[in-house]
């Protein structure tokens, strides 16, 4: 087994991108941080996967399977070791923005080596997220995704959400990403991951981050001159050999071995290995598709993606083990179509319009044909699977297009959220969390601790049939958004959306806010996702740390008051564009491009109607326990931060709510 699996234990989702978990976090304080800049484009480093083929790679080996950015020729590289979820790893990820800023591509190359650390829950799956994506789009990518992780993400909105921005990020430079993206994809990125542990083990990198610059170390978020003072130490070290200002082939090796050599030697440090998820979660079969005999003693419930290469390359174990157990096992498939896979959603429909016509076995001859085409689910792939399933086609596609069976697939997602079942494939075996297409070992070691109960619960006297029934009635339920009671909304409040909408979403935000600039910018792709349910209801809170806010509100409501919510929302939108710069020149160009002169904006101040308005809402804010921006009550349910995954589900669960008989 690998070293990597051997770290993530039940916490790896072998998934490229996971969806948001459900649990609500803390009201975060409302503290900001200074604005950093972007981190520079890749500078022209071609990727070619192939072997390191340099005769003398040195005791740090770069080659293009590594992540980089700046010139092979550079007289100074600078090799990072991180993990994706450590604060500090973040940190001095933006040294490095001033360092490539001030030496240029040129004289300082940056290579990127991955360490998740085992006591991180989510670490170890960003890590295959981002060298997955490096390896299918290449460095652009790559640096996409670090970008995003370390510098733009809001740590606050939890590592699930991150690493779904981040993939995200690297779709949009390289668009083609998607469809690259394999079972060969994931076990080249594996083994990667595997040997940059392997590396820095050997080299005594015992935390994050790590550096190894020119082979001299440096450990922890150190201050941006202690880079400095090594970085010009080393571009004068090979000022002599330099041609035409680039380092010789070899010096990179040379110099790297000669730095190792002369520094002092360092104690290992051992880590902490990961405790293994005991935890048996309630994980209800309900009239989900189930293959196996109904006496089984161990039920696999199976959150599974018919795009995702990983839940595909998983049914194979899944057959095997079925095969192991005849009489003892059976699996349950629950959907969980990730919002990426765009073909994903039609599948699923397809698969339950089998299931809800033809039954289980049909069920499970669709869902293998459908795993089979995951690399292209078009149309045609669908018509084919609904005529080898015994449906009429057009039918059958009908159906998939009238999204008929969007509440049982809801409902399955919104289990999965509540059971932190953020990627795919996610197993529980009675109840066991095991996450990823792992092997078939990992499989048959959980199956047989949970046989052994399974049986104990049946020497009790409980028939096979109830014993599954009986291990859930002890399994912790999962964690479903909070709900506290929305405040009323006043008549004055600006709103979009139909006024009776099922589902009204009332947005506490703060124009200097930037959180609340992620979560405004959300809203625009939950309308079109909920197309005439969705009433947004905007309530003033600036914050006394943004000096800016307050006579931005006012001059909101001032603006509102004047010509009405559609202006209101296009200032809104555009204070949001320009947030570095919210003094009164700013907003009063704003206003104007909506109408309302700078003379009329004038009277709008604190003692005015505008401005009273303003600090009524904030007494609002404060009698509804509202502390920190942005905050959402989504109908009843309270969502601190810009979750996007979050934000979805509360407004699934309101909406199964109001469709209730």
């Amino acid at each position: 087994m690998s070293t990597l699996w051997t770290r993530l234990a039940p916490l790896f989702a072998a998934t490229l991108l996971a969806c948001g978990g459900s649990a609500e976090p803390a009201p975060q304080p409302p503290v900001v941080d200074a604005a950093v800049p972007a981190i520079p484009a890749s500078a022209g480093v071609v990727l070619a996967l192939a072997a390191d083929t340099s005769p003398t790679p040195g005791p740090i080996p770069v080659s293009q399977n590594d992540p980089q950015r700046g010139s092979e020729t550079a007289p100074v590289t600078l090799v990072m070791f991180g993990d994706f979820e450590c604060p500090y790893s973040a940190k001095a990820a933006r040294t490095l923005v001033a360092l490539e800023e001030k030496y240029g591509p040129d004289r300082l190359r940056i290579v990127f080596k991955h360490d998740p650390l085992p006591f991180r829950k989510t670490s170890p799956r960003m890590h295959l997220d981002a060298e997955s994506a490096f390896r299918a789009g290449g460095n652009d990518a790559f640096w996409a995704y670090f970008q995003h992780v370390y510098v733009e993400a809001d740590r606050a909105d939890g590592f699930d959400l991150i690493s779904e921005r981040a993939m995200s990020a690297a779709l949009r430079q390289r668009p083609e990403l998607g469809q690259k993206l394999s079972g060969a994809t994931y076990d080249a990125a594996t083994a990667k991951v595997d040997a940059d542990i392997a590396l820095g083990k050997e080299l005594g990198v015992g935390g994050t981050p790590a550096f190894f610059i020119n082979g001299v170390n440096l450990v922890g978020a150190q201050d941006r001159t202690k880079f400095e003072a090594v970085i010009d130490a080393e571009l004068e070290a090979a000022r002599a050999k330099l041609v035409d200002g680039r380092a010789p082939a070899g010096w990179y090796a040379a110099r790297t071995a000669e730095n190792i050599k002369n520094a002092p030697p360092k104690p290992d440090k051992k880590r902490a290995e990961t405790p293994p998820d005991t935890s048996v979660w309630k994980v209800p079969v309900g009239k989900s598709p189930v293959r196996g005999p109904a006496d089984a003693l161990v039920t696999i419930v199976a959150f599974g993606d018919f795009q995702c290469p990983f839940t595909a390359k998983a049914q194979a174990t899944l057959a095997e083990l079925m095969k192991r157990y005849p009489n003892d096992v059976r699996v349950v498939f629950k959907h969980r179509p990730l919002p990426f896979h765009k073909n994903a959603g039609p599948a699923h429909q397809l698969a339950q319009e089998v299931f809800a016509k033809k039954g289980n076995d049909a069920f499970w001859k669709a869902s293998d044909l459908l795993f089979e085409s995951a690399a292209n689910l078009d149309d045609a792939a669908l018509t084919r699977v609904a005529k080898e399933a015994g449906l009429n086609p057009q039918s059958a596609l009908a159906s998939v297009k009238a999204k008929k069976h969007a509440r049982t697939i809801a409902d399955d997602e919104l289990l999965a959220e509540d059971l932190e079942a953020s990627g795919t494939p996610t197993f529980f075996i009675n109840g066991r969390r095991l996450v990823g297409a792992r092997a078939i070992e990992d499989f048959v070691a959980v199956i047989d601790e949970r046989l052994a109960d399974a049986r104990a619960v049946e020497q009790r006297g409980v028939a096979r049939t109830k014993v599954y029934d009986e291990v859930m009635k002890t399994a912790t339920s999962g964690a479903a958004p909070g709900k506290r009671t929305p405040p009323a909304i006043p008549a004055t409040a600006p709103s979009r959306g139909p006024k009776n909408a099922p589902v009204t979403i009332q947005f506490y935000g703060d124009v200097q806010c930037p959180f609340c600039k992620k979560a405004f910018d959300l809203l625009p792709n939950l309308e079109k996702e909920f197309p005439g349910k969705l009433r947004i209801v905007w309530r003033d809170l600036p914050l006394p740390l943004h000096n800016q806010a307050m006579p931005a509100a006012i001059a909101l409501r001032e603006v509102q008051k004047q010509k009405g919510n559609e202006a209101f929302w296009k200032m809104v939108a555009a204070l949001y564009e320009n947030q570095k710069d919210l003094g009164a020149e700013a907003i009063e160009k704003a206003a104007a491009a909506v109408g309302v002169s700078a003379d009329q904006l004038r009277a709008a101040n604190e003692s005015s109607a505008s401005g009273k308005l303003v600090q009524t809402e904030a007494e609002a804010a404060k009698k509804a326990e509202v502390k920190a921006t942005p905050t959402f009550f989504v109908n009843g349910y309270f969502i601190t931060g810009a979750s996007e995954a979050k934000l979805r589900s509360a407004i699934r669960r309101a909406l199964a709510e109001k469709s209730k008989p």
